[in-house]
Parts: structure tokens; C-alpha cells; sequence
């Protein structure tokens, strides 16, 4: 089958808990663990686990060291050639439903710990290049660890997870597909929000635009992660993570010492602490 076609919200809901359930029982019985060899496999690809914690930390030092910007491109292309071989490797495995297999898309994602999948629609037709769909993603480790880590943000910061989606999309189906994040657990949001189109189908005026515009573009006034940290006025990853770093301290009793360069804010950053 190649065509999704609409349906409606009580068909969609009855057909999408049938597919969880066999789609999960489906993935684990083609994940294993070979102590022998010291591989995990899962669709015949070899896989590594790795620390959360851990790799929030890479992000973090990434952000200080290449920028914002660099690191959100870096991560995302990761995200997408990780997304890609998983596309690939279910089309290998689907037969002759092809549509219906896409659901193994977000089941991967759970699978591998990124995201809790709350598949909202899809309308697919192969043929004609047609996708739409909407998800929500809860419990974002992405999202959650950006939040942690910096602040609030200004921005969606599940940058691997979108890169997936579209790598994943594009590869499975055929073409081009660009999945767009209009919601974040890291901007204050509960859940993530997340659209999916065919590339070609995304409106490029000025009321989309914005959802492609990164911090460093945003004029302060409209970022919602600005912070104000004793007269100083910052909205850079490294200057979010100071400020949230201060609100965690200024609760205790800890001594705190801040170093830095003249002009760097060490001044409003006491006053703030003494507030």
C-alpha cells in the first residue's frame, strides 16, 4: 500500500494502538545483545548505548566552544544520518506495505530512548509526493537536557530528534520530507510539537518563516528566553546557563566566586546573587 489516506480521529486513534502493539513486539524481537562480541544489534545494524547524561555534557560543551548555531547543524546532521539508516533499513523489511510500515519510524525512536511518540494524524500518498502529519513528543531527553543545561530557550532545541524525523521521512518514502519543531519542552512547553510535510509542500511566507529562525537572528525584545541578571541583558547559550546556574546557587548558603575578564558581568551577576 502506498496511500495513507485522511481518516478520522477515532479510526486513527483504534488503527494507531493496533500498529503499537505489534510494531513494538516487532523491534524487540530484532534487538540483541551479544556479550561475546561485544555488539548490539537492532535491524541488522550495529548500535551503541550511551549516557544521557553524558551526552548533554557534549552538547553543552559544544554550544561554548563552536557556538550555538555550528553545534545545532552539527547535531541535527547526525540526527539525520542516524534517522536515514533506520529509514532504509524498515524499507528494506516492509514488503509491500510500505505506508503502513512508516510506523515503525517513532516506534525506533522510543526504542532508542529519544522520545514518547503521540502520533496525533498522517496522510501519506507515495506517488503524488504527499505528507502531512502532526506528533507530539513527550519526555524530549533532548528538549529536557538543552533546559537543564542552558535555561529556558528561546527556540526549539530538539535538534537530533527533528534531524531524525527528516532523515528517517525522506529515506523511507522517497522524498523529500522536512519535519518542522513549533514546540519544545526546552522553551517551557509540556510536550514537544512537531509538523511533518512533504519539503515541496511547506508554505514559505512570512507566518512559516519564522519557525526557521535560530536565537542569534531574533531581536531581543522577541526572545522568550531573555534573561536580566542585575541590569545586564543576555540571550546566548553561555550567558542562559550562568543565569541558571546563579538561580540554583542563590537558594543556598554555598560561597560563590565569580571569575572572568573586566566586562564579562561579574558585577551584575553579584548584584543578582545578593538581590
Amino acid at each position: 500500500m502506498n496511500n495513507f489516506p485522511p481518516r478520522s480521529h477515532e479510526e486513527f486513534k483504534l488503527l494507531l494502538d493496533e500498529h503499537m502493539k505489534h510494531d513494538a513486539d516487532f523491534l524487540t524481537k530484532r534487538l540483541h545483545f551479544s556479550l561475546n562480541t561485544g555488539e548490539i544489534q537492532l535491524l541488522n545494524e550495529r548500535m551503541i548505548m550511551v549516557h544521557a547524561r553524558a551526552s548533554a555534557e557534549l552538547r553543552r560543551e559544544m554550544v561554548e566552544t563552536m557556538g550555538l548555531e555550528t553545534t545545532r547543524t552539527v547535531l541535527y546532521r547526525y540526527g539525520y544520518h542516524c534517522g536515514s539508516i533506520d529509514g532504509e533499513s524498515v524499507r528494506k523489511i516492509s514488503q509491500s506495505d510500505v505506508v503502513e510500515a512508516a510506523f515503525l519510524g517513532p516506534r525506533l525512536h522510543e526504542l532508542q530512548g529519544i522520545v514518547s511518540n503521540e502520533n496525533i494524524n498522517l496522510e501519506v500518498d507515495i506517488e503524488n509526493q504527499h505528507l502531512e502529519s502532526l506528533h507530539y513528543w513527550k519526555n524530549s531527553w533532548e528538549g529536557l537536557a538543552h533546559k537543564e543545561t542552558f535555561g529556558l530557550s528561546g527556540e526549539p532545541a530538539c535538534w537530533m530528534a527533528t534531524g531524525y524525523a527528516n532523515g528517517f521521512s525522506t529515506s523511507f518514502f522517497g522524498f523529500p520530507v522536512e519535519w518542522r519543531e513549533v514546540e519544545c519542552v526546552a522553551m517551557g512547553h509540556s510536550k514537544c510539537k512537531v509538523i511533518g510535510k512533504a519539503a515541496h509542500e511547506w508554505d514559505t511566507s512570512a507566518a512559516e518563516r519564522p519557525l526557521q529562525i535560530g536565537v542569534h537572528e531574533l531581536p531581543v525584545s522577541s526572545v522568550s528566553s531573555v534573561q536580566d541578571i542585575g541590569g545586564c541583558v543576555g540571550v546566548s547559550a553561555a550567558f542562559m546557563r550562568a543565569a541558571n546556574l546563579l538561580e540554583r546557587v542563590a537558594v543556598s548558603d554555598t560561597p560563590v566566586l565569580f571569575l572572568g575578564e573586566s566586562g564579562v558581568g561579574k558585577e551584575c551577576f553579584a548584584k543578582a546573587l545578593h538581590a
